[in-house]
């Protein structure tokens, strides 16, 4: 049985984690110092608050930025005329608490674990760190001048534009110590990455230059592998971002249009989507949309990401982005691991649970899928093979799903295998606790005593049932020849 079960385990697979657009965007309103929450969800029939404002939250002094963590579970707002940052709690849509920082401060960006906040301060010329568990400020970072925008990638960087230098800087997020600089030669207007570790700046001048930021060795001075004009024109680039499920470079421009190129292969031809978009403040793009913001209206633009048709949504209020504002709600398994006993047989009782919560503005309805998959313990001997999808209703936070363990009377180590959700629809990522692992523990031993080739002491019962075996053999045998004989 172990040799089919390592045959199956070199022929699965891992699944990867599918993640979708968010249908709440939080956008800063510096002239009225607020915050708007708009919900962005186009599937009327699931969502009951589809185009509508949910919500208008009142912060402090001219609120510039606004940066949800991963999870979606909180909005980060940056106050530059107040030097603080408002914290949201996007579960009931409420302010729940401040933190100062420095001066001016124009941009901010959570780490890709959740665990950080950094917030470009462009008066003091210092990034501040702040801890999201504590909500406390934790370390400041000396920039290299006027930072205004920052990034967090995938590969646990924030990357940091320094204005005053048209450099930008990566640091590393477990540590805060700078990892390298990049010098793109030119006044940089916007910055955006790819999960392959493809870093992308536009350039005030028009231009698109990319980076492969895996290549340490090539650091501090990277050779450009790409260099892109922007339909061959001097148009001033206002913001840039992507979306790493359709891995495409949207830009906005000064004169309100949007290009969109393909940033993993740049042989393909752009696209250009004229927009209303009087004065371009920020872009975020997701699965479903790319969201403009406008700082000359009082409207925002969203475009579909599948056929580039432009919708308007006057919110009555001109607004700002510079940085992420989209919050993205998320599904999540409650447990990091479960522990569950063998036991020897297949047993309705003998099951393990597992709980699957939604984290961030669940006022809407929400559904994904789950699954399992296998490690060193197998599906259809070790577990039953389990999954599906589970429909939330609106305001619905958790649910839970079990999956049957499968005993034996076999002596062999702990093994474990992995319980996952995945293809979140309606709006939902799936966030950083995506996965619970199950250790299913062995509860076999062998005999007291008993030792096969090793160095323990002898069962004492053993000679004796070995003899009787052997007895038994002899009388059998016997009794067959006579019954040959007659």
């Amino acid at each position: 049985m172990k040799i089919q079960k390592l045959a199956v385990k070199l022929l699965l697979g891992a699944a990867t984690p599918c993640v979708l657009a968010a249908p709440f965007a939080y956008l800063p309103s510096p002239d009225t110092n607020q915050v708007i929450v708009y919900d962005l969800a186009t599937d009327s029939a699931r969502s009951t608050t589809a185009g509508k404002i949910l919500t208008t939250l009142p912060v402090q002094s001219q609120p510039v930025a606004v940066a949800p963590n991963r999870a979606g579970t909180f909005v980060y707002v940056v106050n530059k005329s107040s030097n603080s940052v408002t914290i949201i709690d996007s579960a009931v849509n409420r302010v729940v608490g401040t933190m100062p920082t420095g001066s001016k401060p124009v941009a901010a960006v959570t780490s890709r674990n959740d665990k950080k906040l950094y917030v470009a301060n462009s008066g003091s010329n210092s990034i501040s760190v702040f801890d999201l568990e504590k909500q406390q400020q934790i370390s400041t970072i000396a920039s290299g001048g006027s930072p205004s925008k920052l990034l967090s990638s995938n590969d646990g960087r924030v990357y940091v534009l320094c204005d005053g230098s048209n450099q930008i800087q990566a640091y590393d997020t477990n540590t805060d110590q700078l990892l390298f600089t990049l010098d793109p030669g030119t006044p940089v207007a916007a910055m955006a990455s790819l999960p392959d570790s493809s870093f992308f700046v536009a350039t005030q001048n028009g231009k698109v230059i990319q980076w492969d930021t895996r290549k340490p060795a090539a650091i501090p001075q990277p050779a450009e592998t790409t260099i892109l004009a922007i339909n061959g024109t001097n148009r001033t680039v206002k913001a840039m971002a992507t979306y790493e499920s359709i891995s495409k470079l949207y830009i906005a421009l000064s004169d309100g249009t949007v290009t969109v190129v393909d940033g993993k292969d740049f042989t393909t031809p752009q696209t250009t989507i004229a927009t209303n978009v009087v004065a371009p403040s920020g872009i975020q793009v997701g699965n479903a949309n790319a969201v403009v913001t406008d700082a000359g209206s009082t409207s925002f633009a969203t475009i579909s990401t599948s056929e580039n048709v432009v919708s308007y949504k006057d919110i009555g209020s001109k607004t700002a982005a510079n940085g992420n504002f989209i919050s993205a709600p998320s599904f999540q398994t409650v447990e990091t691991t479960l522990s569950k006993t063998e036991d020897n047989n297949t047993y309705p009782w003998n099951t393990v649970t597992i709980t699957i919560k939604r984290t961030g503005n669940i006022s809407g309805y929400g559904k994904i899928n789950y699954l399992t998959e296998s490690g060193t313990a197998f599906t259809k001997w070790d577990f039953l093979e389990t999954k599906g999808e589970l429909d939330f209703a609106p305001g619905e936070i958790s649910k839970q799903i079990t999956v049957q363990i499968i005993g034996d009377q076999s002596v062999e180590p702990d093994e474990y295998f992995t319980f996952r959700v995945n293809n979140p629809q309606d709006g939902y990522t799936t966030g950083p606790q995506d996965s619970t692992q199950i250790v299913i523990l062995n509860d076999d031993h062998d005999p007291k005593g008993c030792s096969i080739g090793g160095k323990g002491p002898l069962d004492p019962t053993l000679p004796g049932l070995a003899a009787a075996a052997l007895v038994y053999a002899w009388r059998s045998r016997r009794q067959a020849r006579k019954h040959r004989v007659r």
